[in-house]
Parts: C-alpha cells; structure tokens; sequence
C-alpha cells in the first residue's frame, strides 16, 4: 500500500532550479556491503548503459556552510536500474544519515491500518460513484489485462486509477520491488545508517484521500488507457537513468494534459507544492542540526516551481548538480 499511496510522486521534473554545474568527482572506497539487489538478479551492465546513466544528485550548501545531497527517485524501477551508478554510491558513503519519505519497511502496518480510507466499506463499490460507461470502460480492461482478484472494484475511483497505473508499469518491467528508495532503504539497513523520516504515511494518506471525487474520476478515466501508460512508464524510466528532467516533465504532462485545468491545479498543488513546503523545512531542519543527509524523495519534488530546490535556492542556498 505505500507504494501505491506514492505512485503520482514518481511524476514531474522540469529544467528549473538548482545550475547545471558538475562537482568534481570524488571517488571514496566502497563500503564492504554492497547494494542489495532483488531476485532475479539485474543484468550485467553493459559500457553503453553506464555511460548515460546519471540520475539527479544534487549538493546543497547552507549559508552558514552545511552541506547535504538531494537525491531525485522513482519508486517503481526496472532491474537495470541496480546497481546504481558509483557516483550515487559515493555521496551516500559520505552520508552518516538516509532521509526516505516514509520509511517503507517500517511502516507496513501503519500503511495496512491508512489503507481502509480508499476502501468502500458500506456495502457500496466503486460503481457507486462513477458513470455506467466508466464503469463497463474499468470492467473491459480488467478482464483483457487479467486484474481479477485485485481489489480494484473495492477501491475508491482515485485508489484505483493509481493501482491501474501501477499495473501498467509492470507492463514494462517496473516493479515497486526494484524502486529506488526501497532498495535504497535495504542498502542503509545493512550497513547500520540512521534513517530519517520527511513525512508521515498519515500525511500522504491524508493528500489522496483528500482528493475531490471530480478528481479521482477524472484520474481513473486517464489510467484505463493502458497501454499508453505502460509506454509512459518505460520513457519515465529510460528519462530518470538519464537525469533527462524534461523526459521525465512529459510523464506528468500526460497528467495535465487529460485532465482540466481546475482539476489539475487541486491535483498540483496538493501533491507537490505544498508537501514540499514541509519537506524544505525538514531539510533545513537536518542541516541545521549538522546531520550528513542523503536527501532523498520522488523525483518531481525536486525541479517544479516551488519546488524543494526552488525553495533552498530562495532562501539563500546554493544547490550544485553532482555529475559522474
């Protein structure tokens, strides 16, 4: 289920904030664990493959001199995303702290007990509160794409835009087994790093569920053309192992452009701008403190207006791209 509350967070990306400046590059030794790679392993990268690999990493700089990494990520990957590139590698070797959204691994009965709010639990379904015709739409893709079984009926009509998008995924070998800051979060438990939370599964259960019904119909009504999702999860993921902000800008696009204008704003504003008011002041807040942080949250988070980095720069950070 958190991975599922967190599915539009893999979204947006745009050319703004933070100087495309690269840091010199500056190899440490790599710590004795390794990243922990799921079953099946991932294929032997190939030169080709590491040679445009290079998703966002920034270094941030307080005025008053404190340095943190910010770390854009998706939460669903395809195996060919680990391990991940040395230079990634080495800033989080230099971090005595991970900052995840939400610690996954620790939360999943919390995310069991949120869960019940995008649920029907009056007897109703999910036809309660859509038309005839989405309906039979919903009813169509779920038998052609075999989702039998998965509970979408029993879901609220945004719950289960989001479930259907991440079934697209799949389509295209993105798992949320393989996402980033799950693997990320395996990676800093072995190695016995402090995890730092940015938000709360409460807080983002709250985002959603707070969802006007026009939104969530309007959500569900994007998500049934599956195959267009599935191929918008594939170039998101070949844009984000490219650090390709715009590629990855199209992925929400898609978003803005399917639905209107009004619904959009509510959508925008609820699921990044104002999250990421709270999540600058937790990254001033560890900086502050003199935490060494690897900052990490989705993507979008980073790049839009009035984004994390936005927000730094604004009050009087410098943020500098780290380039392989």
């Amino acid at each position: 289920m958190k991975k599922i509350l967190i599915l539009a967070i893999l979204l947006i990306l745009t050319a703004c904030g933070g100087r495309n400046e690269t840091i010199p590059y500056e190899p440490t030794t790599p710590p004795a664990t390794t990243t922990p790679a799921p079953q099946p392993l991932p294929t032997e990268p190939t030169p080709d493959r590491w040679a445009d690999y290079a998703p966002l990493l920034w270094r941030a700089t307080s005025p008053a001199g404190q340095t943190m990494y910010l770390f854009g990520t998706i939460h669903a990957a395809r195996a060919d995303a680990h391990p991940l590139p040395q230079f990634i590698m080495d800033a989080l070797g230099r971090s005595d702290y991970l900052a995840l959204e939400i610690s996954i691994l620790e939360n999943l009965d919390e995310a069991t007990y949120h869960s019940a709010r995008f649920r029907y639990t009056d007897g109703r379904d999910i036809s309660y509160d859509i038309s005839e015709e989405l309906f039979d739409n919903l009813m169509a893709v779920k038998d052609e794409h075999y989702l039998h079984g998965r509970g979408i009926l029993t879901t609220k009509p945004g719950m289960a835009a989001m479930s259907l998008e991440y079934f697209a995924l799949e389509r295209v070998g993105m798992f949320t087994r393989y996402g980033i800051d799950m693997l990320l979060e395996q990676y800093a438990m072995m190695r016995g790093m402090n995890i730092l939370e940015i938000e709360s599964i409460a807080l983002q259960t709250d985002v959603l569920a707070g969802f006007s019904m026009p939104l969530q119909i309007a959500l569900l009504e994007m998500a049934l053309d599956f195959e267009e999702a599935a191929q918008s999860g594939a170039r998101l993921m070949d844009a984000w192992q490219r650090g390709d902000g715009a590629g990855v800008w199209a992925y929400m696009e898609r978003t803005r452009d399917a639905i209107d204008e009004e619904l959009w704003v509510e959508f925008y504003d609820a699921l990044l701008v104002q999250r990421d008011i709270g999540m600058t002041a937790r990254a001033r807040e560890f900086m502050a403190e003199g935490k060494k942080v690897f900052f990490t949250a989705g993507a979008a988070h980073f790049l839009h207006e009035g984004s994390i980095i936005a927000l730094l720069e604004e009050a009087g950070y410098e943020i500098v791209r780290v380039m392989p």
